[in-house]
C-alpha cells in the first residue's frame, strides 16, 4: 500500500520527524513518500475553489494553518481517487 507523510519542507523538525514516518513506515511494510504539505502561503482557500469546495462550518475558520492541513489532506485524497489505489496518509508526527 502506498503512503504519504505530509511534511512542512523547509522546516527542520517536520522533516526531522517525517523521516522516523517514514523509516517507520518503510520497517512496516509500506511504501512511503513524503508529500509536500500545502501552508498558509499556497492560499489553500484558492485549492477550495478549484475544486468547488465552499466555505462552510470550519472552513470560514480561516485558520490559516487548519485550511492548509485540510488542504494537504484533501489533495492526497484526491490522488487516491485518481489511482483507484488505497493510501495510507500520515502527518510528519506519526510513529
Amino acid at each position: 500500500m502506498k503512503a504519504f507523510v505530509i511534511t512542512l519542507k523547509g522546516i527542520k523538525e517536520s522533516e526531522r520527524l517525517a523521516q522516523k514516518a517514514l523509516d517507520s513506515a518503510r520497517e512496516h511494510g509500506y511504501d512511503a513518500s513524503i508529500f509536500n504539505a500545502i501552508k498558509p502561503k499556497d492560499h489553500p482557500h484558492q485549492i477550495f475553489k478549484r475544486h468547488g469546495i465552499k466555505p462552510y462550518g470550519w472552513l470560514r475558520n480561516k485558520n490559516p494553518a487548519a485550511l492548509a492541513c485540510w488542504a494537504s489532506h484533501f489533495l492526497i485524497w484526491e490522488k487516491c481517487i485518481e489511482t483507484g489505489e488505497p493510501f495510507l496518509v500520515l502527518e510528519h508526527d506519526a510513529i
